[in-house]
């Protein structure tokens, strides 16, 4: 596909206009060019808008997407013109040694769609095939644009390590909070969920919670097996700590904007162990089995639906936590 396509740039924080620009061609042999259908906001764009992260200017941000195949490599084998696809957000080396031990989330010298790289807020994108996974066509445009972000949340609950009858407890009901409830209910989880928002708390409860918290409202003495804090604020961190069992997993997904003090005391003394869990590692194709079987669903995280032009709209209703999810849908502009 060639000629020209419309883009949304970000010329700084705040500031941004809509342009037209050519539509990026296959330069390498295993490149992939995709026809953007819908595109997910994520907390990470939200805060590259507000210059709450470091970003080099003008820049298309953006980083969660389905599509068309409009164009394919000669190289390319794993999906031709015209198949419905994903794509992954991170790029790694393959060569580093974090690569090379089965880390690729963690590569030293990664590339980041819609940060490192041209993001997905435009009509067309180029990616690497690598990075692309066909979907089935029974999964709307509305809830494979919020892919990116459960196959986020899946890591987190593979980090955990979820076994059948576990007491989970997850901080966070927001897009990837709610995907990681999911994955862990499929894993055999016993889901609860602590949330300050009441409507987002209904939502965990139609997505198969078995008891849900609004803020606060946790019993001093109610141990988890497993917790996983999508929330990253300094309050969820610290609850994390005292509401989990001896010898429990803490696995934090979401990232505080500030340090945070903790009482080692505890996780000393409880054998707490305490993990990371950033972005997602070999993990598309079973999310995208999950999915595809119903076993999970997107359709109740992404709660907003916005076109093309409202672009800023859906960032601020992502901003003010009106959206879990907010989806451009690129069939309306």
């Amino acid at each position: 596909m060639t000629g020209t396509m419309k883009r949304f740039v970000l010329t700084g924080p705040g500031e941004y206009h809509y342009d037209t620009a050519p539509i990026p061609g296959i330069e390498k042999d295993t490149d992939v060019q995709t026809k953007i259908l819908a595109a997910g906001i994520c907390g990470t764009d939200v805060h590259i808008f507000h210059g709450r992260r470091a970003q080099e200017f003008p820049f298309v941000i953006g980083h969660e997407y389905v599509g068309i195949v409009t164009a394919v490599g000669p190289a390319v084998t794993k999906v031709k013109v015209g198949d419905y696809v994903t794509g992954e957000a991170n790029y790694s080396c393959g060569v580093c040694q974090q690569c090379a031990t089965g880390h690729g989330n963690l590569c030293v010298d990664k590339k980041i769609v819609g940060i490192t790289v041209p993001g997905v807020f435009q009509e067309y994108t180029v990616v690497p095939e690598r990075y692309v996974w066909k979907i089935p066509e029974s999964i709307s445009p509305r809830e494979g644009a919020a892919i990116e972000a459960g196959v986020v949340g899946f890591h987190a609950v593979n980090r955990a390590n979820v076994h059948a009858a576990d007491r989970v407890l997850i901080f966070g009901a927001g897009s990837v909070g709610l995907w990681a409830l999911q994955c862990a209910r499929v894993q055999g989880g016993r889901v609860f969920v602590s949330d300050v928002n009441k409507e987002r708390l209904a939502i965990a409860k139609e997505l198969g919670a078995e008891e849900v918290f609004y803020t606060g409202d946790i019993p001093v003495d109610e141990k988890f097996d497993i917790i996983i804090d999508a929330a990253g604020v300094p309050i969820t961190v610290q609850q994390s700590i005292s509401h989990c069992r001896d010898h429990g997993t803490i696995v934090f997904v979401g990232i505080c904007a500030e340090p945070v003090e903790i009482d080692m005391c505890q996780v000393t003394r409880h054998e707490l162990n305490l993990h990371g869990a950033v972005a997602s590692n070999a993990e598309y194709p079973a999310f995208i089995q999950l999915l595809s079987t119903g076993q999970i669903s997107g359709e109740k995280i992404s709660t907003h639906v916005l076109p093309f032009e409202e672009i800023p709209k859906a960032i601020d209703l992502k901003a003010k936590q009106i959206a879990i999810k907010a989806v451009i849908d690129f069939s309306t502009k």
